[in-house]
């Protein structure tokens, strides 16, 4: 086939034929770049709503880590009261042991002697007026938690008074 067109026409119709295939690429290009940016969108309030779910993770997380370190304080805490607790109960405090012995004797029952050996027996002597009030002493003093396998020693009536002893154990388990 012999083309017979002027070359200026020729040039013009290549230019169109051109142009169109240019619109066209063109239009595959916006296209592409406008589905592009919709997914590129998408993907971005994908990301944010991800961002904001671990955001309120991390806050849940930080209020969570704020009551657990209250909470280690407190342990703490208490961890050091009990060490405190555990000394003080090593060391038996011997002026409470006296005050605790002014409530736990009974009316009527006078202490002459109380002598505690090496920090493991105790040895009460005294006097009262009846052998009623000698038991109740011994009694109360074996539900004294620091005192065990308390016993009446000896007891012997002189005068209007029973004088007595007392001897047992001191508690150091609790």
């Amino acid at each position: 086939m012999i083309n017979l067109l002027p070359d200026e026409i020729k040039e013009q119709r290549k230019k169109e034929k051109y142009k169109k295939i240019s619109i066209v690429v063109i239009a595959f290009l916006l296209i592409g770049l406008v589905i592009t940016s919709g997914y590129i969108k998408d993907l971005a309030a994908d990301y944010r709503g991800e961002i904001e779910k671990l955001n309120k993770q991390l806050n849940q997380l930080e209020s969570t880590k704020e009551v657990l370190a209250g909470q280690l304080k407190v342990k703490n805490n208490l961890q050091d009261k009990w060490k405190l607790v555990n000394n003080l109960k090593d060391d038996l405090n011997y002026s409470w042991l006296i005050k605790d012995l002014n409530l736990i004797i009974p009316n009527g029952v006078w202490l002459d002697q109380v002598i505690i050996e090496g920090n493991k027996n105790i040895l009460i002597g005294g006097k009262t007026r009846s052998d009623q009030l000698l038991l109740e002493t011994a009694n109360r003093l074996e539900k004294y938690p620091y005192f065990k396998e308390i016993k009446i020693n000896s007891s012997q009536q002189k005068d209007k008074y029973l004088n007595f002893i007392i001897e047992g154990g001191l508690r150091r388990d609790l």
